[in-house]
């Protein structure tokens, strides 16, 4: 029997989903001491040079449509009803109303509405109608799981998307209903991916995604790459590249920033003083 590289005897080759299970459980740690120690051969071999760096920051767009409280609201609406719609196939005597119709209906005016006090007015429906939803998901999760693993499994996924559904009423009524600002802080842009910041950039378009920071060499080798949150100045990230040097066994050398995040080597900086002088 012949074995093949893909490590499956009879042939076929691994599914994704055994990729993506395995993959996951990879740590950012030690993700990151493998990019220091391959960076570290890069520069014995004398593929990179760290006399020079520079930091810039981009944006990783995650895949959600763009967020408005009118979307998030029917997304949680939705989300809740093919939840429970699965959980009444494995609870006997469960009921469930389905709201999706109605909740359709207003969320179709309400995206073609302009007029202030109309929209206003089909917010206040939309909402008595979230709100039903949320008491209907939070009688539900109150039911004890028997041992059928895809009703437990259902209930935690209710049990997940109650706060989230809470938090989205909770900035739509603020917004919506009373006018208020909500700072991007307690905002939430998508219901599935949770963790999505907003991101602006100058004068550019609105990015939906994480903030990435990267520090290059002299010959342009990734040396470092994190994720962070929010959406900080670049100018703020700026001190992190300083600690590159010495995550690579190098000791830090003297340097200046420029407007576009670059530093020199000494003997650079050192002219550069001494012209001043």
């Amino acid at each position: 029997m012949v074995y093949y590289s893909t490590g499956i005897y009879n042939g076929r080759p691994y599914s994704f989903q055994l990729y993506q299970k395995y993959i996951s459980r990879i740590k950012a740690e030690s993700l990151e001491r493998l990019l220091v120690a391959l960076n570290k051969i890069a520069i014995t071999e004398g593929l990179e040079d760290l006399t020079s760096m520079r930091q810039d920051s981009t944006v990783v767009e995650t895949n959600i449509h763009y967020p408005t409280n009118n979307a998030l609201i029917w997304d949680s609406i939705k989300e809740s009803q093919r939840l429970l719609a699965g959980l009444q196939e494995h609870i006997e005597g469960l009921q469930v109303r389905d709201y999706m119709k109605g909740a359709k209906r207003t969320y179709f005016k309400i995206n073609v509405t302009k007029s202030g006090d109309k929209r206003v007015d089909l917010f206040h429906k939309q909402l008595i109608t979230f709100t039903k939803a949320i008491n209907q998901v939070t009688n539900a999760v109150k039911k004890k799981s028997s041992c059928d693993c895809v009703q437990r499994a259902m209930l935690e996924d209710l049990k997940k998307l109650l706060p989230i559904m809470q938090r989205v009423y909770s900035m739509a009524y603020r917004r919506e209903i009373l006018g208020e600002v909500v700072p991007n802080s307690e905002k939430i842009f998508s219901i599935y991916e949770t963790h999505t910041d907003i991101i602006v950039k100058g004068s550019r378009e609105v990015l939906f995604g994480h903030k990435v920071n990267l520090t290059t060499g002299k010959n342009n080798l990734i040396l470092s790459c994190e994720t962070v949150e929010g959406n900080p100045k670049d100018s703020t990230l700026y001190a992190a590249t300083l600690g590159v040097k010495s995550s690579h066994s190098m000791a830090p050398s003297p340097g200046t920033a420029s407007q576009t995040a670059v530093m020199l080597p000494l003997q650079t900086v050192s002219m550069r003083q001494s012209r001043a002088s």
